[in-house]
Protein backbone atom coordinates (compact mmCIF):
# COMPACT_ATOMS: atom_id res chain seq x y z
CA UNK A 1 0.00 0.00 0.00
CA UNK A 2 1.31 3.42 -0.91
CA UNK A 3 2.20 5.69 1.96
CA UNK A 4 -0.49 8.27 1.13
CA UNK A 5 -3.10 5.52 1.00
CA UNK A 6 -1.86 4.19 4.33
CA UNK A 7 -2.34 7.66 5.79
CA UNK A 8 -5.83 7.77 4.27
CA UNK A 9 -6.69 4.42 5.87
CA UNK A 10 -5.54 5.67 9.26
CA UNK A 11 -7.55 8.89 8.76
CA UNK A 12 -10.65 6.86 7.87
CA UNK A 13 -10.28 4.71 10.99
CA UNK A 14 -9.65 7.81 13.08
CA UNK A 15 -12.71 9.62 11.70
CA UNK A 16 -14.96 6.61 12.26
CA UNK A 17 -13.57 5.88 15.72
CA UNK A 18 -13.55 9.35 17.23
CA UNK A 19 -17.13 9.89 16.01
CA UNK A 20 -18.42 7.96 19.05
CA UNK A 21 -17.01 10.55 21.46
CA UNK A 22 -18.06 13.39 19.17
CA UNK A 23 -21.64 12.11 19.04
CA UNK A 24 -21.74 11.79 22.83
CA UNK A 25 -20.81 15.46 23.05
CA UNK A 26 -23.63 16.27 20.62
CA UNK A 27 -26.34 14.25 22.36
CA UNK A 28 -25.50 15.96 25.64
CA UNK A 29 -27.19 19.03 24.06
CA UNK A 30 -29.49 17.65 21.36
CA UNK A 31 -31.99 14.86 22.07
CA UNK A 32 -30.48 11.78 20.35
CA UNK A 33 -33.13 11.29 17.66
CA UNK A 34 -33.12 15.01 16.86
CA UNK A 35 -29.32 14.83 16.59
CA UNK A 36 -29.71 12.04 14.03
CA UNK A 37 -32.32 13.97 12.07
CA UNK A 38 -30.18 17.13 11.87
CA UNK A 39 -27.17 15.04 10.87
CA UNK A 40 -29.25 13.38 8.12
CA UNK A 41 -30.22 16.81 6.81
CA UNK A 42 -26.61 17.98 6.72
CA UNK A 43 -25.32 14.84 4.98
CA UNK A 44 -28.23 14.84 2.53
CA UNK A 45 -27.58 18.44 1.49
CA UNK A 46 -23.85 17.77 1.08
CA UNK A 47 -24.50 14.69 -1.07
CA UNK A 48 -27.35 16.09 -3.17
CA UNK A 49 -25.14 16.03 -6.27
CA UNK A 50 -25.08 12.22 -6.00
CA UNK A 51 -28.86 11.88 -6.17
CA UNK A 52 -28.91 9.74 -9.34
CA UNK A 53 -29.08 5.96 -9.07
CA UNK A 54 -29.71 3.40 -11.86
CA UNK A 55 -33.37 2.88 -12.72
CA UNK A 56 -35.04 0.31 -10.50
CA UNK A 57 -32.24 0.33 -7.90
CA UNK A 58 -33.84 2.61 -5.31
CA UNK A 59 -36.11 -0.02 -3.78
CA UNK A 60 -33.29 -1.97 -2.08
CA UNK A 61 -32.12 1.31 -0.54
CA UNK A 62 -35.42 1.60 1.33
CA UNK A 63 -34.65 -1.56 3.30
CA UNK A 64 -31.16 -0.46 4.21
CA UNK A 65 -32.48 3.01 5.10
CA UNK A 66 -34.82 1.41 7.66
CA UNK A 67 -32.13 -0.67 9.34
CA UNK A 68 -29.48 2.06 9.14
CA UNK A 69 -31.83 4.66 10.62
CA UNK A 70 -32.74 2.21 13.38
CA UNK A 71 -29.04 1.68 14.04
CA UNK A 72 -28.40 5.41 14.40
CA UNK A 73 -31.40 5.94 16.66
CA UNK A 74 -30.35 3.07 18.92
CA UNK A 75 -26.66 4.03 19.01
CA UNK A 76 -27.24 7.73 19.57
CA UNK A 77 -29.72 6.86 22.34
CA UNK A 78 -27.17 4.50 23.86
CA UNK A 79 -24.50 7.20 23.90
CA UNK A 80 -26.93 9.70 25.44
CA UNK A 81 -27.69 7.30 28.32
CA UNK A 82 -24.24 5.79 28.86
CA UNK A 83 -21.64 6.82 31.40
CA UNK A 84 -18.91 6.85 28.76
CA UNK A 85 -18.38 6.50 25.02
CA UNK A 86 -15.52 3.99 25.03
CA UNK A 87 -17.49 1.02 26.33
CA UNK A 88 -20.44 1.65 24.00
CA UNK A 89 -18.10 1.95 21.02
CA UNK A 90 -16.54 -1.44 21.83
CA UNK A 91 -19.95 -3.08 22.31
CA UNK A 92 -21.11 -1.68 18.97
CA UNK A 93 -18.29 -3.52 17.19
CA UNK A 94 -20.40 -6.65 17.57
CA UNK A 95 -22.02 -5.61 14.29
CA UNK A 96 -19.28 -7.63 12.54
CA UNK A 97 -20.29 -10.80 14.40
CA UNK A 98 -24.00 -10.12 13.86
CA UNK A 99 -23.40 -9.56 10.13
CA UNK A 100 -21.66 -12.92 9.93
CA UNK A 101 -24.53 -14.68 11.71
CA UNK A 102 -27.21 -12.95 9.62
CA UNK A 103 -25.36 -13.79 6.40
CA UNK A 104 -25.15 -17.42 7.49
CA UNK A 105 -28.91 -17.51 8.10
CA UNK A 106 -30.05 -15.44 5.10
CA UNK A 107 -27.52 -16.54 2.48
CA UNK A 108 -26.75 -19.96 3.95
CA UNK A 109 -23.07 -19.10 4.12
CA UNK A 110 -20.92 -21.67 5.83
CA UNK A 111 -19.20 -20.19 8.87
CA UNK A 112 -15.96 -21.99 9.62
CA UNK A 113 -14.68 -22.85 13.07
CA UNK A 114 -12.19 -19.97 12.94
CA UNK A 115 -14.94 -17.37 12.62
CA UNK A 116 -17.16 -19.02 15.24
CA UNK A 117 -14.24 -18.79 17.63
CA UNK A 118 -13.77 -15.14 16.71
CA UNK A 119 -17.43 -14.40 17.39
CA UNK A 120 -17.29 -16.23 20.72
CA UNK A 121 -14.23 -14.21 21.74
CA UNK A 122 -15.93 -10.93 20.77
CA UNK A 123 -19.13 -11.78 22.65
CA UNK A 124 -17.11 -12.79 25.70
CA UNK A 125 -15.40 -9.40 25.57
CA UNK A 126 -18.78 -7.66 25.55
CA UNK A 127 -19.85 -9.73 28.58
CA UNK A 128 -16.73 -8.60 30.43
CA UNK A 129 -17.50 -4.98 29.52
CA UNK A 130 -21.07 -5.47 30.75
CA UNK A 131 -19.77 -6.14 34.27
CA UNK A 132 -17.76 -2.90 34.29
CA UNK A 133 -19.49 -0.88 37.07
CA UNK A 134 -19.88 2.23 34.89
CA UNK A 135 -21.61 0.06 32.28
CA UNK A 136 -23.55 -2.12 34.74
CA UNK A 137 -25.18 1.02 36.16
CA UNK A 138 -26.34 1.99 32.66
CA UNK A 139 -27.64 -1.33 31.36
CA UNK A 140 -30.24 0.41 29.23
CA UNK A 141 -27.41 2.01 27.23
CA UNK A 142 -25.57 -1.32 27.09
CA UNK A 143 -28.51 -3.18 25.56
CA UNK A 144 -29.28 -0.30 23.20
CA UNK A 145 -25.70 -0.57 21.89
CA UNK A 146 -26.15 -4.32 21.35
CA UNK A 147 -29.41 -3.66 19.48
CA UNK A 148 -27.61 -1.01 17.41
CA UNK A 149 -24.90 -3.56 16.60
CA UNK A 150 -27.55 -6.01 15.38
CA UNK A 151 -29.11 -3.31 13.17
CA UNK A 152 -25.62 -2.48 11.90
CA UNK A 153 -25.00 -6.11 11.02
CA UNK A 154 -28.30 -6.17 9.15
CA UNK A 155 -27.17 -3.07 7.21
CA UNK A 156 -24.00 -4.84 6.14
CA UNK A 157 -25.95 -7.81 4.79
CA UNK A 158 -28.62 -5.66 3.11
CA UNK A 159 -25.96 -3.60 1.36
CA UNK A 160 -25.36 -6.55 -0.99
CA UNK A 161 -28.65 -5.71 -2.66
CA UNK A 162 -27.41 -2.20 -3.45
CA UNK A 163 -24.63 -3.31 -5.80
CA UNK A 164 -24.31 -0.87 -8.66
CA UNK A 165 -25.15 2.15 -6.49
CA UNK A 166 -22.26 4.37 -5.44
CA UNK A 167 -21.70 4.63 -1.72
CA UNK A 168 -22.42 8.38 -1.73
CA UNK A 169 -25.63 7.98 -3.75
CA UNK A 170 -26.79 5.29 -1.35
CA UNK A 171 -26.07 7.52 1.63
CA UNK A 172 -27.97 10.41 0.05
CA UNK A 173 -31.10 8.29 -0.42
CA UNK A 174 -30.77 6.78 3.05
CA UNK A 175 -30.78 10.32 4.45
CA UNK A 176 -33.70 11.32 2.24
CA UNK A 177 -35.79 8.31 3.27
CA UNK A 178 -34.83 8.52 6.93
CA UNK A 179 -34.96 12.21 7.81
CA UNK A 180 -38.77 12.56 7.98
CA UNK A 181 -39.30 9.44 10.16
CA UNK A 182 -36.57 10.73 12.49
CA UNK A 183 -38.23 14.13 12.83
CA UNK A 184 -41.61 12.50 13.45
CA UNK A 185 -40.08 10.21 16.07
CA UNK A 186 -38.32 13.03 17.89
CA UNK A 187 -41.55 15.05 18.01
CA UNK A 188 -43.41 12.05 19.41
CA UNK A 189 -40.89 10.82 21.98
CA UNK A 190 -38.49 13.63 22.92
CA UNK A 191 -38.64 17.04 24.55
CA UNK A 192 -36.65 20.24 24.34
CA UNK A 193 -36.08 20.15 20.59
CA UNK A 194 -36.98 23.81 19.95
CA UNK A 195 -34.71 25.06 22.71
CA UNK A 196 -31.87 22.81 21.51
CA UNK A 197 -32.20 24.12 17.95
CA UNK A 198 -32.53 27.79 18.89
CA UNK A 199 -29.80 27.81 21.53
CA UNK A 200 -27.09 25.43 20.33
CA UNK A 201 -23.65 25.42 21.89
CA UNK A 202 -20.56 25.48 19.68
CA UNK A 203 -19.48 21.98 20.77
CA UNK A 204 -22.94 20.66 19.86
CA UNK A 205 -22.89 22.34 16.44
CA UNK A 206 -19.37 21.12 15.69
CA UNK A 207 -20.33 17.60 16.76
CA UNK A 208 -23.13 17.50 14.16
CA UNK A 209 -20.78 18.81 11.47
CA UNK A 210 -18.01 16.37 12.34
CA UNK A 211 -20.34 13.37 12.66
CA UNK A 212 -21.87 14.20 9.30
CA UNK A 213 -18.94 15.31 7.17
CA UNK A 214 -16.08 13.33 8.66
CA UNK A 215 -17.73 10.37 10.40
CA UNK A 216 -20.05 9.70 7.48
CA UNK A 217 -18.87 11.22 4.20
CA UNK A 218 -15.09 11.02 4.70
CA UNK A 219 -15.15 7.61 6.40
CA UNK A 220 -17.40 6.13 3.73
CA UNK A 221 -15.77 7.65 0.68
CA UNK A 222 -12.28 6.95 2.00
CA UNK A 223 -12.96 3.32 2.77
CA UNK A 224 -14.69 2.81 -0.57
CA UNK A 225 -11.71 4.41 -2.34
CA UNK A 226 -9.29 2.04 -0.58
CA UNK A 227 -11.18 -1.20 -1.19
CA UNK A 228 -11.44 -0.34 -4.87
CA UNK A 229 -7.63 -0.27 -5.06
CA UNK A 230 -6.46 -2.86 -2.55
CA UNK A 231 -7.59 -6.30 -1.39
CA UNK A 232 -10.00 -6.20 1.53
CA UNK A 233 -7.54 -8.46 3.37
CA UNK A 234 -5.13 -5.49 3.29
CA UNK A 235 -7.68 -2.80 4.22
CA UNK A 236 -9.58 -4.70 6.94
CA UNK A 237 -6.67 -4.92 9.43
CA UNK A 238 -6.24 -1.14 9.28
CA UNK A 239 -9.94 -0.70 10.00
CA UNK A 240 -9.41 -2.55 13.29
CA UNK A 241 -7.90 0.74 14.43
CA UNK A 242 -11.44 2.16 14.56
CA UNK A 243 -12.32 0.86 18.05
CA UNK A 244 -8.84 1.82 19.25
CA UNK A 245 -9.40 5.41 18.15
CA UNK A 246 -12.91 5.26 19.65
CA UNK A 247 -11.48 4.43 23.08
CA UNK A 248 -8.71 7.02 22.75
CA UNK A 249 -11.29 9.61 21.71
CA UNK A 250 -13.36 8.84 24.79
CA UNK A 251 -10.33 9.19 27.04
CA UNK A 252 -9.03 12.43 25.51
CA UNK A 253 -12.32 14.24 24.77
CA UNK A 254 -14.56 12.94 27.55
CA UNK A 255 -12.21 11.82 30.27
CA UNK A 256 -13.27 8.17 30.05
CA UNK A 257 -11.41 5.96 32.51
CA UNK A 258 -9.80 2.78 31.20
CA UNK A 259 -10.34 0.11 33.86
CA UNK A 260 -9.00 -3.43 33.72
CA UNK A 261 -12.44 -4.78 32.75
CA UNK A 262 -12.79 -2.32 29.89
CA UNK A 263 -9.22 -3.02 28.78
CA UNK A 264 -9.66 -6.81 28.92
CA UNK A 265 -13.08 -6.64 27.24
CA UNK A 266 -11.74 -4.33 24.54
CA UNK A 267 -8.81 -6.66 23.83
CA UNK A 268 -11.18 -9.61 23.53
CA UNK A 269 -13.59 -7.71 21.26
CA UNK A 270 -10.87 -6.47 18.93
CA UNK A 271 -9.08 -9.83 18.93
CA UNK A 272 -12.31 -11.57 18.01
CA UNK A 273 -12.92 -9.08 15.21
CA UNK A 274 -9.42 -9.76 13.94
CA UNK A 275 -10.10 -13.49 13.84
CA UNK A 276 -13.32 -12.85 11.91
CA UNK A 277 -12.06 -10.36 9.30
CA UNK A 278 -8.42 -11.32 8.76
CA UNK A 279 -7.86 -13.88 6.02
CA UNK A 280 -5.11 -16.48 6.24
CA UNK A 281 -2.80 -16.26 3.23
CA UNK A 282 -3.57 -18.64 0.43
CA UNK A 283 -7.12 -19.47 1.52
CA UNK A 284 -9.97 -19.22 -0.96
CA UNK A 285 -13.14 -17.63 0.24
CA UNK A 286 -16.85 -17.66 -0.04
CA UNK A 287 -18.63 -14.38 -0.47
CA UNK A 288 -18.96 -12.24 2.60
CA UNK A 289 -19.13 -8.61 3.36
CA UNK A 290 -16.58 -6.36 4.94
CA UNK A 291 -17.68 -2.97 6.07
CA UNK A 292 -18.07 -0.47 8.78
CA UNK A 293 -21.00 0.54 10.93
CA UNK A 294 -20.52 3.53 13.08
CA UNK A 295 -22.62 6.44 14.28
CA UNK A 296 -21.13 8.58 11.57
CA UNK A 297 -21.87 6.38 8.61
CA UNK A 298 -21.49 3.05 6.96
CA UNK A 299 -19.65 1.57 4.04
CA UNK A 300 -19.92 -1.97 2.85
CA UNK A 301 -18.05 -3.76 0.11
CA UNK A 302 -18.35 -7.30 -1.16
CA UNK A 303 -15.25 -9.43 -1.39
CA UNK A 304 -14.43 -13.10 -1.70
CA UNK A 305 -12.96 -14.25 1.55
CA UNK A 306 -12.32 -17.42 3.51
CA UNK A 307 -15.01 -18.11 6.03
Amino acid sequence: MRFRHLLLAVLVAFSAGITYAIVKIGVAHFPPVLFGAVRYMLVGVCLAAWWWVPEGRRRPVIGIAVSMTAQYILMFSSLSKSGDASSMALVHQLYVAFATIIAAVVYREAVGARRWIGMAVSFSGVIVIGFEPNVFHHLDAFFLAIAAAFAGGLCVVQARRTAGISVLSRQFWVCLYGVLPMFLLTMATEEGQIDALLNPTWPAVLSVVFAGLFGAVLAQAGRYYLVQRYPVSMVAPLMLLTPVFAVLGGVVLLGDVITWRLLLGGILVISGLGVIVLVPAGRVAASTTVGESVPGGQTTTNDKREI
